[in-house]
């Protein structure tokens, strides 16, 4: 059974998510510049003055409330503020946490299965649960293991 930790893994999956929408506007230059499927997200790197860019485009693109001054316009925010707004409203919820907590039980099935030392058919998945709270420092995501 595979855990997830609301928290630690809510933030980490934000991260990547966040990651993976800045660098999709480069990738979408890049195909449409080469007129190919770019590869992975994982080969294309931002370099600062591009993340700068990609910030900034994607703050206009936003569809969220901007803050707004006295007078009601736009306020003019610095580019490590418009970064926090767009990280922070990036949706991710109990489903995202449950497809991790699954991948997680998965993944460690498959390395089980390779070993070659115990068959498919006694090795089953259970739906994906929510961590034990605990102290901080013991908060994590994990896989939980049941032998009958």
């Amino acid at each position: 059974e595979g855990t997830y930790e609301s928290i630690q893994d809510g933030e980490a999956l934000r991260l990547k998510k966040y990651e993976a929408f800045l660098k999709s506007g480069k990738i979408a230059k890049i195909e449409a510049a080469k007129g190919t499927k770019a590869s992975s997200q994982e080969d294309v790197v931002l370099l600062p003055e591009e993340r700068e860019e990609a910030i900034l485009e994607a703050y206009e693109l936003a569809d969220f409330p901007k803050p707004r001054g006295e007078d009601g316009k736009e306020k003019e925010i610095s580019t490590g503020e418009k970064e926090k707004l767009l990280f922070t409203h990036l949706d991710i919820n109990e489903n995202h946490l449950k497809e991790l907590a699954m991948t997680r039980a998965e993944n460690i099935k498959n390395y089980i299965l390779s070993t070659g030392k115990v068959v498919p058919e006694r090795i089953f998945l259970h739906d994906p649960d929510q961590a034990e709270t605990g102290p901080e420092e013991e908060r994590f995501g994990k896989v939980k293991f049941l032998i009958k």
